[in-house]
């Protein structure tokens, strides 16, 4: 069985709890050296065990900030930097998957779409390599959004980038999309699977 970091997390906390529990509550230290006989250093093995896993526990936190973030994350940081919030990340998140299923290789179009958004990158007059870094080609998209009216009029500019005169349901589609990861991404299931580049 695989657990999301966060269960993980949560196991060795509650592991460590019973421990703790177990070393502190005085069940140990009311039992004798004598009547322990020749297990008497039973009490002192638990304590190097109990700071072994608080080492580790310490060592886990670290390294869940040493990881990369995920799509999600890196949008909501692109989105907050731009004075947005959750809800523009939602929708570039249901973007980034209706055109590109997160793949920043990605090409589409005959030839002349790139990356996460999809980028007519001639057209746009935007580098490939633009198209293909999640924090540049989300930051272009957010300029391209504004620029057809969002916030104010989210549906329009969320439809502009497919055609602002396209009646294929885009707009609807990618707010679906994006609201079902946002939650699952945000849910107690964890988070997305896929990171940044893969």
């Amino acid at each position: 069985m695989l657990l999301t970091v966060r269960q993980f997390v949560s196991v060795r906390a509650v592991s460590t709890l019973i421990l703790a529990v177990f070393l502190y509550s005085g069940l140990i230290e009311s039992v004798s050296a004598a009547n322990l006989g020749a297990n008497a250093e039973i009490p002192e093995k638990l304590a190097i065990i109990s700071q072994n896993i608080e080492d580790d526990n310490s060592k886990d936190e670290e390294n869940e900030s040493d990881r990369p973030l995920t799509i999600a994350e890196s949008l909501l940081e692109v989105c907050e930097s731009r004075g947005y919030g959750e809800k523009c990340a939602e929708t570039l998140l249901g973007m980034a998957w209706k055109e590109s299923n997160f793949k920043a290789t990605a090409v589409g179009d005959g030839g002349r779409a790139h990356g996460f958004f999809q980028i007519h990158y001639r057209l746009h007059r935007i580098p490939v390599e633009c198209t293909r870094d999640l924090t540049c080609s989300a930051n272009w998209t957010i300029d391209y959004l504004e620029r057809n009216g969002y916030p104010r009029y989210e549906t329009w500019a969320i439809q502009c980038h497919n055609g602002c005169a396209v009646n294929n349901g885009y707009a609807q589609s990618v707010q679906r999309h994006g609201s079902r990861l946002w939650a699952k991404e945000m849910g107690e299931n964890g988070r997305l699977v896929a990171k940044i580049g893969e």
